[in-house]
């Protein structure tokens, strides 16, 4: 039984109190320009997501931009910078400083840590001085760059259950006659994936656990060793840095103009009308390994995730790929396998973020405000298991599209697809709809930037509408797609659980795209619900229809030699 989602941001209201931010050196302005400010002060993120008005990938420089006469402060190699943070509430927690030598200052996404400060100034480890000045050691084998970002991270641990992340960034160019280097570890950074996802992971700030440096997060800080200034990752000379376990990312160049039809090689025979420049279909990674090379800070279309036991929500590396847990068809289906490994797993990952711009910011291709996100999906041996799972969601927060299987605490005996759920439980979601295994369904989510509404229809016909608590248009990332599990139960069944996508389309979809026998889409917000939407919420739902006319297809050769 599901309830009535109340969507206010109350997130939102948080920031009515900043905390604590970077004065030294020099830091970007914020929205109005400002060195400092309470908009500065203010907390980008928590362990439930970017906090509201911020884009998930805030956490890279707070959703500010240099300025455009360039770095503001020169450093120099091998000394040491002064660095000073005001707190207007000191709470306890740690600091770091990270550096990017990535080629756009405006998009810098990735990072290696160069320092980190256990209780950000706290001798105590618990009250913040209003003011820390301190210096920094810039390695010395870092090469000359004529514009790179410093930037700040401070974790604050007072909420105990949450922890809040603070970000600054400063640009700066590097004065150095060292040769090119190669850090490691280098991080990609968008949201928190790079540290830990539950408070449990964080000091104990209230619990005896000082500021050591046993408690420290995140990467560790850099080491250097030489490297050819033509081989990926390597800094100096200008060579951009490639995070990745030694694969690059597949840089995408598209052709298609906004009027051109692509056929997709599906034996449905579905075509896709682009709206960008966006080429995901997955029929170009079959019989080979680049869809997992694809990392963040790179014009590819996805960002391979997860993959295996224990990984993060960040780049997978090749792993999926080669081992084949990842796979992909020229009929244009991508299969991900979930196996043993995730019984009993909160969460259990194997997905990919979404590029709709090719790494760019949506505003530069979203130019009409609007855009839909269409796909076929099939699942087989979900109902075997009690774990609900998210299939679309943009940021931990912006839960769009899940499945709860009949033997889930909130099962009912039924195997729905279910839409914006409250939480990762879930305790209630808005709509859902009775499916069944083995049977494909085509899905599209029709996504308004400037309100950050969806609307979701299941074969044609529509299920319900939500807002998400996104910023579409800042955002270069999203939604995430694929397999984000949490297990109640105690059993999985031995052969898998397999979830395949295919069809992938921004823009309009035509012909006779995968879909199957499904029963008529079920509204779990009750009538009375619905005039009791609060402001800014939800609005403009749409009844379910009550014919549906779809045919079934049988599951393939190929799908059942998964």
């Amino acid at each position: 039984m599901c309830s009535f989602r109340t969507l206010v941001n109350f997130g939102a209201l948080a920031l009515a109190a900043g905390h604590g931010q970077l004065t030294v050196p020099t830091v970007r302005g914020d929205s109005l320009g400002r060195r400092e400010s309470h908009e500065q002060r203010a907390p980008v993120y928590t362990l439930d997501g970017n906090r509201g008005g911020y884009s998930p990938t805030s956490m890279r420089c707070h959703d500010f931009n240099p300025d455009s006469d360039g770095p503001k402060t020169t450093l120099q190699a091998g000394s040491s910078f002064d660095v000073t943070w005001t707190m207007e509430a000191g709470h306890p927690g740690d600091c770091y400083f990270y550096v990017s030598y990535d080629p756009d200052p405006s998009n810098v996404a990735n990072f290696f840590k160069i320092a980190a400060f256990p209780g950000c100034g706290a001798p105590d480890g618990l009250n913040i001085p209003s003011s820390v000045s301190t210096s920094v050691l810039l390695p010395a084998e870092l090469p000359a760059c004529e514009h790179c970002v410093l930037r700040w991270e401070w974790t604050g641990h007072q909420q105990v259950v949450n922890i809040e992340f603070y970000v600054q960034c400063a640009d700066i160019k590097i004065a150095s006659s060292a040769q090119p280097v190669l850090p490691s570890p280098m991080t990609p950074i968008s949201g928190i994936e790079h540290l830990p996802q539950g408070a449990e992971g964080y000091r104990k700030v209230y619990n005896g656990q000082g500021p050591e440096e046993q408690y420290l997060v995140g990467p560790a800080i850099a080491t250097y060793s030489s490297c050819d200034a033509n081989t990926p990752g390597c800094l100096g000379l200008g060579i951009a840095p490639i995070p990745t376990d030694s694969t690059s990312p597949s840089a995408v160049t598209s052709t298609t103009s906004e009027t051109s039809v692509v056929t997709s090689p599906s034996e449905a025979g579905c075509t896709c009308t682009p709206s960008t420049e966006w080429t995901g279909d997955f029929s170009q990674y079959a019989s080979d390994q680049d869809f997992c090379s694809q990392n963040f800070g790179g014009s590819n279309p996805w960002i391979s995730a997860g993959g295996g036991p224990g990984t993060s929500g960040g780049f997978s590396g090749a792993g999926p790929c080669t081992s084949g847990q990842y796979n992909f068809q020229e009929d244009g289906s991508w299969h991900i396998l979930a196996g043993q490994e995730a019984l009993g797993v909160m969460p259990y990952r194997a997905f990919a973020y979404a590029q709709f711009c090719n790494g760019k910011a949506y505003s530069e291709c979203w130019t009409t405000g609007a855009a839909a996100f269409s796909f076929s999906l099939m699942v087989r041996g979900v109902s075997q298991t009690g774990a609900f799972v998210k299939v679309l969601f943009w940021t931990d927060s912006g839960n769009i599209l899940g499945l709860v299987p009949p033997s889930h605490p909130k099962g009912e005996g039924k195997l729905r697809l279910v839409a914006f759920m409250t939480d990762d439980y879930p305790n209630s979601w808005d709509f859902e709809l009775e499916i069944s295994e083995s049977t494909w369904y085509h899905i599209q989510v029709a996504f308004q930037a400037s309100t950050g509404a969806a609307e979701i229809s299941v074969n044609g016909v529509v299920l319900g509408s939500g807002t998400l608590p996104v910023n579409m248009l800042a955002a270069t990332t999203g939604p995430q797609i694929g397999i984000y599990s949490f297990d109640y139960g105690t059993s999985w069944p031995a052969e898998g659980v397999v979830l395949s996508l295919a069809d992938v389309c921004i823009g309009e979809v035509a012909g006779s795209c995968r879909s199957g026998v499904i029963a008529s889409p079920t509204e779990t917000v009750a009538s009375t619900a619905l005039s009791t939407t609060a402001a800014g919420a939800t609005s403009g739902r749409q009844p379910p229809h009550e014919d549906i006319v779809a045919c079934s297809v049988a599951m393939t050769a190929d799908l059942v030699s998964l």
